[in-house]
């Protein structure tokens, strides 16, 4: 996996899909260039031997069949070049995936700060102030985010797991909160049925 910064993670936000489709255009370019490599060594390889089917060569530096082997072994050399880049390129596509679902998991107050500071681009002061919080505070959630976002992404567990993991939290979340609920109406039934106990006797 890709090792990423802080900085990586606010561009990607802020340039998500413009950054996809630049890779996805220069993958392209780089296999239609990765099948002509292949089709110059076909055809430079056939040129290369002799009528038994072996490469030809000579001590002679300038004999043709010396510089055709060498003309092969260097589109070999560039093949391996292109591929190595192409990984390079489906690495930085999985980082920007992996980013954009750790962002998507963020609570939602959190996830309302980096929306509207990186996606929509609004202006800092505008967020701080639709967002009702004082600078330091805005300040500590907004830098808070992005670290959350950074730990899960640098995690060991899968992309799946970090939304299954994210769904849970959420389940456990609201039964707790459903729970707290219901005490507080027994609760509150509780004092009710005390009160007309004292009312009752009050009464008699």
């Amino acid at each position: 996996m890709r090792m990423i910064t802080e900085q990586f993670i606010k561009q990607v936000l802020s340039e998500r899909e413009k950054m996809q489709c630049m890779i996805h255009e220069r993958i392209k370019s780089l296999f239609s260039e990765l099948h002509n490599t292949d089709e110059r060594i076909r055809s430079v390889s056939l040129g290369c031997m002799d009528g038994s089917g072996e490469y030809a060569g000579s001590r002679n530096h300038y004999d043709l069949g010396d510089i055709l082997l060498k003309e092969a072994k260097l589109y070999e050399e560039q093949e391996r070049e292109i591929r190595e880049i192409l990984q390079g390129f489906t690495e930085d596509l999985e980082a920007i995936n992996r980013v954009w679902i750790c962002f998507q998991m963020l609570d939602n107050q959190p996830y309302e700060i980096l929306y509207r500071l990186y996606v929509k681009r609004d202006l800092y002061r505008v967020v701080e102030a639709k967002m009702g919080l004082n600078h330091r505070i805005f300040e500590e959630m907004r830098k808070r985010a992005v670290q959350d976002i950074l730990k899960m992404y640098e995690s060991d567990i899968s992309n799946v797991e970090i939304i299954r993991c994210r769904w849970k939290q959420e389940k456990k979340k609201r039964k707790q909160i459903k729970q707290g609920f219901e005490q507080l109406s027994f609760d509150l039934r509780q004092e009710a049925g005390i009160d007309k106990n004292e009312q009752r006797k009050t009464t008699l």
